[in-house]
């Protein structure tokens, strides 16, 4: 199995990532509950520190003095049976990131980046504090709240000197979006002013689907790529969304041609998911969206490229093009599936099931269109200016 280019060697790796998943899943849906962040969270926590087999999962809250100095205190937790919990540690409380020996983390989570390995890799400083504690490993992901860096939740392994491998890392920073958007719910009263919150509210109802068809696991007749590697890809999607729009989500338009070139290397993941020859291309043009629908956009754009992968065509496909182009209502996105000899051709049966249904539903969110056929695997047309 192939998940985010990383080649999964065995069945028990196969079945540590399943575990691994549904650990994340499990996670996703009580955050997306409406349940009260002091439960969701440590409930969070729980599962994926259990599927993860860690020893213990936290999250710490930033906050800036007069001064500028960042502290960080923890605020919720998990351990496995048999740890001793931290939570009422007052030593873990008001800790000064950069005097104690943790700016590289604040430095990193500013970059919208993450620290992990084995402790034993970590600088002196780190690596001290650390291994007093019985760390062997651990993974510690940015929270972020809208645009602004809130705190972090980490990963404790006292046991392994793990690393944690791409996939692993890539579903941690998917949970953190929704912890991100567990912690926006609890500053808005208002449902609807909590939908319109900011990014992470955005993406916290695209987790809700990606949970929802993992959760059924309907995946159509003539695909094999498995609801574990679809499910994976989805939540990556959500992470290099996230990525990408933190820095422009307030503005009032962003170049959709500058996004899809940007999210190029997932959705190559994506038109890959079965056939690892299979080019992709893009042919593209500045149009200007509301960065709100880039999500939608680009989650359609994704279900579609990785159906080409596992169509059902006695020809096997030799490039996936995505043409986008103004139109004189907006713009549209024409996605074309050509032979080896640079011919378009069709492939039957290509969307069906619970990827028909989820791309009806993002079409929705962007108040886009889209239709099959007539020279083209699909047509997405939606609202779009020429100019920001």
């Amino acid at each position: 199995m192939v998940l985010f280019g990383m080649q999964v060697k065995t069945s028990d790796d196969s079945s540590r990532n399943e575990k691994f998943i549904a650990g994340v899943l499990e996670a996703q849906k009580g955050l997306l509950s409406g349940a009260p962040v002091g439960v969701a969270i440590p409930a969070a926590l729980g599962a994926v520190g259990s599927a993860a087999g860690v020893d213990r999962s936290y999250v710490f809250a930033f906050h800036r003095d007069a001064d500028g100095t960042v502290y960080g205190s923890q605020r919720y937790e998990w351990v496995a049976p048999g740890v001793e919990p931290e939570i009422d540690n007052p030593v873990l409380q008001e800790i000064p990131m950069y005097e104690a020996g943790y700016g590289r983390w604040v430095d990193h989570f500013d970059r919208y980046d993450l620290v992990h390995g084995p402790v034993s890799e970590f600088p002196q400083s780190e690596y001290e504090t650390l291994a007093e504690q019985g760390i062997q490993s651990l993974v510690v992901i940015p929270i972020y709240v809208n645009a602004a860096l809130w705190g972090f939740a980490g990963f404790d392994d006292c046991e392994h000197p793990r690393s944690w491998s791409e996939p692993e890392i890539d579903l941690l920073l998917s949970l953190s979006i929704s912890i991100g958007a567990a912690l926006v719910r609890e500053l808005y009263d208002d449902s609807s002013e909590y939908g319109s919150a900011g990014l992470s509210g955005l993406l916290t109802g695209y987790a809700a689907i990606v949970a929802g068809l993992a959760e059924s696991a309907e995946e159509d007749d003539h695909c094999d790529c498995g609801p574990t590697s679809l499910t994976v890809l989805r939540l990556g999607l959500l992470v290099r969304v996230h990525e990408f729009l933190q820095p422009k989500f307030q503005q009032d338009t962003i170049d959709l041609s500058y996004g899809l070139r940007e999210l190029y290397e997932h959705l190559v993941v994506a038109v890959r998911t079965r056939s690892a020859t299979l080019r992709l291309r893009l042919d593209v043009v500045p149009v200007y969206v509301n960065p709100a629908v880039l999500p939608s956009l680009t989650m359609i754009v994704t279900e579609i490229l990785a159906s080409i992968s596992c169509g059902d065509s006695e020809q096997p496909p030799g490039a996936a093009v995505l043409k986008l182009a103004p139109t004189d209502h907006g713009a549209e996105i024409l996605v074309v599936v050509e032979d080896s000899f640079g011919k378009n051709m069709t492939i039957p049966g290509l969307l069906a099931g619970s990827k028909m249904l989820l791309i009806r539903r993002l079409a929705d969110h962007a108040n886009a269109q889209v239709s099959y056929g007539n020279g083209s695997v699909a047509r997405i047309r939606f609202p779009a200016k020429t100019q920001p």
